[in-house]
């Protein structure tokens, strides 16, 4: 989970929908999942939050989620060509400046998401990790 704007937003692990907690309020708002997000479960495993988007690291999913709280929508960025169809990608995402970083799992690379153009490229996990 990870705040953003008096919220607290829960990645999709095993849900088809983002969780979006309102503490004052105490409800909890779920947002579906984008119908063209291809992904047979265990979607999301990690949130990093960035003022005014929320950006989850893809498990299962071929995509980055960029969640706009203004908008109630979660948009989906492709992951890079060599990563497609590979589960459990990545397990955690930091924000670092303008920029998401994902801990690799089954990934063999580090994924950063960069905000600012919304482009994603990887950086090479040495083997004796």
């Amino acid at each position: 989970a990870a705040t953003l704007g008096g919220t607290a937003v829960f990645a999709p692990y095993d849900s088809a929908s983002l969780g979006v907690y309102h503490p004052e309020e105490q409800t909890l708002v779920l947002v579906p999942l984008p119908g063209k997000l291809k992904c047979a479960g265990r979607c999301f495993a990690g949130v990093a939050s960035f003022g005014d988007v929320a950006v989850l690291a893809p498990w299962n999913a071929d995509s980055v989620g960029v969640y706009d709280p203004v908008k109630r929508e979660l948009r989906l960025v492709a992951v890079p060509e060599e990563l497609a169809g590979l589960g459990s990608k990545f397990a955690g995402a930091a924000p670092v400046g303008d920029v998401a970083v994902f801990s690799p799992h089954e990934a063999a690379h580090v994924g950063v998401y960069r905000l600012g153009d919304s482009s994603m490229e990887l950086t090479a996990v040495p083997a004796a990790l």
